[in-house]
């Protein structure tokens, strides 16, 4: 059972701007994200009942699927993979957050969850939850080990 979950954004994250994969040049990173920040991600695999949910843009396209699993990422996706695609009924609200609340009232299953993103669209009661990260960097080991705390890895 999926007690835990990342919330996965990708570009900013594993998709910096400006990325330079170690494994060769822009051109030849696997599916457009940077292998080595897949990588640091897979460190949080051995936390027990971890999936991913991806509450990037990147969720509109069902082919986000195999090019995660393609790019070496070694944590399974819950089987509600993503986030909703719709947006808020009234301006103001902010979107991202709102489409997390939205899952996990839909999942009262879920008992830690972390959110990965490299901008802040979530209202304060889940910043606390919240690694950002600098869209020009993506992921570090630093932010890995954020989210293993907030994970209870």
């Amino acid at each position: 059972m999926s007690d835990r979950v990342l919330f996965l954004d990708i570009d900013g994250t594993l998709r910096p701007h400006g990325c330079r994969p170690a494994d060769g040049p822009w051109a030849e990173a696997r599916d457009g994200v940077c292998p080595d920040r897949v990588a640091l991600i897979n460190a949080l695999a051995d936390i027990p009942g971890l999936s991913v949910v991806v509450s990037s843009a990147w969720r509109s396209d069902v082919g986000t699927m195999g090019a995660l699993f393609r790019q070496g990422l070694a944590i399974p996706l819950h089987p509600a993979w993503r986030t909703t695609l719709d947006v808020p009924p009234r301006p103001g609200i902010r979107v991202r957050g709102w489409q997390v609340e939205r899952w996990l009232a839909a999942h009262p299953a879920v008992r830690r969850y972390a959110m990965l993103d490299d901008e802040d669209e979530f209202p304060q009661r889940l910043r606390p939850r919240l690694v950002r990260t600098d869209p020009f960097v993506g992921v570090t080991p630093g932010h890995v080990e954020a989210l293993a705390r907030l994970l209870g890895g």
